[in-house]
């Protein structure tokens, strides 16, 4: 039997990978329907007769397979992210409050301890800041 290049059409290198195997995969299942279909009388297809099946497979029906399979990705896609989101809900919510205390209490002592070296500076520096406030 021939080689079939139908896996290198559906499965472009530069393509997603995922995409072309599920690709291949519904002419697989396409494929095995027309067996079956022709297997009807009792006897397997010929050689000639899987060739031919394979020659069918015009550019529009690659297009229309791989299209098939982006909506299969989406519709999993979509699929997985409805029965997470709870848990994803969850996980972002859980100890955002108390992290979020964490980091302004942090942020105010290290802005309170860059004033207090301002002033020490200023103080070294040899102005009051204090007369300076009263005197206004």
């Amino acid at each position: 039997m021939a080689y079939n290049t139908l896996f290198e059409q559906l499965h472009d290198a530069d393509d997603d990978e995922v995409r072309g195997l599920i690709a291949y995969g519904l002419y697989k299942i396409a494929k095995r329907e027309w067996v079956q279909l022709t297997s009807a009388n009792g006897k397997p297809p010929t050689p000639a007769e899987l060739k031919a099946y394979q020659e069918t497979w015009t550019p529009a029906n690659i297009a229309s397979k791989r299209a098939e399979a982006d909506q299969v990705l989406r519709s999993y896609s979509d699929e997985v992210v409805r029965q997470e989101r709870p848990r994803i809900i969850e996980e972002a919510l859980r100890g955002s409050f108390w992290n979020s205390v964490l980091v302004n209490i942090v942020s105010a002592f290290i802005y309170t301890l860059i004033l207090i070296a301002l002033v020490v500076v200023l103080k070294v520096a040899g102005v009051d800041l204090l007369s300076i406030a009263n005197s206004t």
